[in-house]
């Protein structure tokens, strides 16, 4: 299956359909992602927080304030994304592992506010859906849709252990200065606090930015 083959969908934050009284309209897609990255995270048997009563699960409170980009193969959901603008959410990943009053100060080091900041995070492929572009183009959908919402920075925890933080760094984002990695239990990982200008991406990764801007109906704002 080549990455053009894919199908994409770009999900609205559920509390929106919560606030609105209308639970069913959450859609199955919602414990479709969970399930996947409860997958991908367990990793058999790596991180055992995400095998909850013999199922693999990753049911985080935080989805209900974020946006969701969805690769879709025949089979279902094989990769998603998060953003979670930090405008109108709670802390994130960044805020709970930094603490709130460093999380502000790493915020104004790398000329940054709470209000134009996402968080983009949750990313996974499905293992058998590996090494075809796939992860690539869901961190550059995750670029257009901050950009999109109004964020000039937007904020990536990354994993060193199987180098997340590395794959992060060649697309063009940048390790916060003066920060050392951070140990997150949960992903049982030393996390390294990546960020990028969403304005400057490198000349190289533009491009596949723009695609999936177009793919998913988005513009530069709104």
């Amino acid at each position: 299956m080549t990455e053009a083959s894919y199908g994409w969908r770009l999900e609205a934050p559920p509390s929106r359909v919560i606030d609105a009284g209308e639970f069913s309209g959450l859609g199955p897609w919602f414990a479709e992602v969970w399930a996947l990255r409860g997958e991908i995270f367990y990793d058999e048997g790596r991180r055992p927080g995400f095998d909850l009563s013999g199922r693999w699960l990753d049911p985080d409170p935080l989805d209900l304030y974020s946006y969701h980009v969805l690769a879709h193969g025949p089979r279902g959901v094989v990769g998603c994304v998060r953003v979670l603008p930090l405008s109108s959410a709670p802390p994130g990943l960044t805020e709970s592992l930094l603490g709130h009053q460093r999380f502000e100060r790493m915020l104004q080091e790398i000329g940054a506010s709470s209000r134009h900041t996402a968080e983009a995070g949750r990313w996974g492929v499905h293992p058998d859906r590996r090494a075809q572009g796939l992860g690539a183009r869901l961190v550059a959908a995750a670029w257009a849709l901050s950009r999109h919402r109004g964020c000039g920075t937007a904020l990536a925890p990354a994993g060193t252990s199987d180098g997340q933080d590395r794959i992060l760094a060649r697309i063009g984002l940048r390790p916060v200065p003066g920060l050392e990695p951070l140990r997150s239990e949960l992903f049982t990982d030393e996390v390294r606090l990546m960020y990028a200008i969403l304005d400057e991406p490198s000349r190289r990764f533009k491009g596949l930015i723009d695609q999936m801007a177009a793919i998913l109906g988005i513009g530069r704002g709104g």
